[in-house]
């Protein structure tokens, strides 16, 4: 699947070794995207993260709430995006770690996970996964968004039969 805005995952070290991991999901199903492991024990280098010309925005529950066709929304889309993968207790430690890289934007992402390979502690927490598949509908981008749901409902299927 390709997308025209640059996809990062920043993945934590123990989400690397879990079957389930939606942020190993985006890195196989959406072209060019890059994933990096985080190790609590090492600290970033943005150097290591940041795309050349590219602005960062950083997808976090905590940044600005983007809205179909806003200007900020066609800036995200042009942009590099970085997802956090992990718990939600891991995601905050990321987070963190690279506050003030770059830009934190929100999505509103309502109702009940589809992501029944974990248990969700409430509503409106979404997987890494199910945040992208929300971002690519405000920003427009329904064919990306189509083939990346198709992904995930396939991974959670084929996850849940084994």
């Amino acid at each position: 699947m390709s997308c025209p805005m640059a996809v990062d995952v920043l993945m934590h070290q123990r989400e690397q070794w879990r079957p389930t991991s939606t942020g190993k999901l985006v890195g196989r199903v959406v072209a060019g995207s890059k994933t990096h492991v985080f190790l609590k024990d090492r600290s970033l280098d943005p150097a290591e993260l940041l795309r050349s010309g590219r602005k960062l925005w950083v997808l976090h529950p905590k940044g600005e709430l983007l809205e179909v066709g806003s200007d900020l929304a066609q800036e995200v889309a042009k942009g590099q995006v970085l997802l956090l993968d992990g718990s939600w207790g891991e995601a905050g430690v990321m987070y963190r770690a690279v506050e003030g890289w770059g830009r934190p934007v929100s999505i509103r992402l309502e109702g009940r996970s589809r992501y029944w390979l974990r248990e969700q502690q409430g509503e409106g927490q979404h997987s890494t996964v199910e945040a992208l598949l929300g971002l690519l509908a405000v920003l427009g981008m329904q064919e990306a968004e189509a083939r990346l749901r198709l992904n995930f409902e396939l991974h959670v299927y084929a996850s849940l039969r084994a």
